[in-house]
This record gives C-alpha cells, sequence and structure tokens, in this order.
C-alpha cells in the first residue's frame, strides 16, 4: 500500500497546497507484494486511513513499462484526510484462452470500430466496460446493465478513438473481469 495525502505545512512556500482536495492520476511502479505481470488486471482501492473506509475502488491494468496508472484519485491535505491506496490482486482476469472466455465474445477484432461484445450466462446486473491503451490511460469508459440470457453490447468507436492496439476490459459487479486485447483499425 501507498500513503498519500496533500502538504499544507510544507517547510516550502510553493510546496503548499491551498485546496482542500485534489485530484490526481497516480502511476506506481509494479507492485512488489505480489509482483503482476504486464496486461494483467488488478484492484485498487483508496481508504481513508483514520476510519479504513473505502473512499474510492477500481481496476487497472499493468502496462509494459511495469506501472499500474490509476486515474482520478482524490487525495486531501493532511490535517483532513490521509487516503492509503492499496493494489491487490483480487480480480478475476482472464486472457482469451481463459475459462470466463466461453460465454463472452468480441467481434470483428481487428475492425474499424464497430464492435459487439456477446455475453452468455453474466452475472446479471450492472457491468463496467474500460477501453484503455497499453500504457493503461483510460480511452472510454461504459456501463452496462446485463440481463438474464444472451446479451449483445454495440459500441461505435469509429470517431473517438484513433487506430492502434487497446485493451478492453469487461468486470461485473463482483470485480471479475474478462480482458481482450482489441485493435482498432482505419
Amino acid at each position: 500500500s501507498v500513503e498519500a495525502w496533500l502538504e499544507s505545512n510544507a517547510p516550502f512556500d510553493h510546496d503548499q497546497c491551498p485546496h482542500e482536495q485534489l485530484t490526481a492520476d497516480l502511476s506506481i511502479r509494479r507492485p512488489q507484494s505480489f509482483n503482476p505481470q504486464t496486461g494483467e488486471s488488478i484492484n485498487w482501492k483508496a481508504e481513508d486511513v483514520s476510519n479504513g473506509n473505502i473512499l474510492q475502488s477500481g481496476n487497472a491494468i499493468v502496462t509494459e513499462d511495469d506501472l499500474v496508472r490509476i486515474p482520478g484519485i482524490i487525495l486531501y491535505p493532511s490535517d483532513m484526510r490521509r487516503v492509503r491506496i492499496v493494489i491487490e490482486s483480487g480480480t478475476t482476469a482472464t486472457d482469451e484462452s481463459g475459462a470466463m472466455h466461453d460465454h463472452y465474445q468480441l467481434f470483428p477484432n481487428p475492425s474499424n470500430g464497430e464492435l459487439t461484445i456477446s455475453i452468455d450466462d453474466a452475472e446479471i446486473g450492472l457491468h463496467t466496460i474500460r477501453i484503455t491503451t497499453p500504457e493503461g490511460r483510460l480511452v472510454r469508459e461504459f456501463l452496462t446493465d446485463l440481463q438474464d440470457g444472451k446479451n449483445e453490447i454495440n459500441l461505435d468507436l469509429t470517431a473517438s478513438i484513433p487506430a492502434g492496439i487497446y485493451w478492453i476490459n469487461i468486470m461485473d459487479q463482483e470485480r471479475n473481469a474478462v480482458v481482450y486485447r482489441f485493435v482498432k483499425i482505419d
């Protein structure tokens, strides 16, 4: 874990943060406690150090440069709240040969950006679909409410992202995730 806060009594004036909170993207070199591999999906949570309450949580992918990039962490001055960032490998992330992929299909791949995600027998309820660059930068995020039976989600990314390689992460409310490598062509 990592503890973070905004300094309100720094020895140098230019290090003082005049704001009650600040939102920042945080990059952490590959966490050594469990040593995740490039492309692995991991969980993160930001908790209040004083009482253990979870303030934020999410999922990130370890990038090729061994960084875990966590977008939008809210930090506070140390006299208001210290935040502990905890990274763990609790997400069930699978690659395209994993068991969870028996129920998920992404097609066509590669494509010009028009995609269909077909899901059979998924966990009913809200799912988060995140599209990130190989470096872990969030490009797009969608929420979808899956029903019992077969679900098809049509995405149109033709105008919203340039040609390149992306990760598509589909995560249910239990933090089980399926990660696909997607290639967008012009």
